[in-house]
């Protein structure tokens, strides 16, 4: 019920970063750090549709899941 509770303040909020997410015990999980290049997704990461200029693709999923999972002590590799 808490993380319940947590998700309705944070889709309220017209603002959210991680200062919020913190204080109200969310942790932020940020992209990994191999991923990006100069802000952008590698282009090895970046979803094959051309229209689509802010998903990743399956190889940059994986790599998220990957990283949440060792956060929470169940690391896939």
């Amino acid at each position: 019920m808490e993380i319940f509770a947590k998700s309705i303040v944070i889709r309220k909020a017209p603002v959210c970063d991680g200062r919020l997410m913190e204080e109200i015990g969310i942790p932020l999980v940020l992209p990994p750090g191999d991923v990006t290049e100069g802000g952008f997704l590698k282009h090895e990461f970046m979803e094959a549709d051309p229209t689509d200029t802010h998903h990743g693709n399956m190889a940059y999923c994986i790599k998220v899941i990957e990283k949440i999972a060792g956060l929470c002590g169940h690391p896939l590799t």
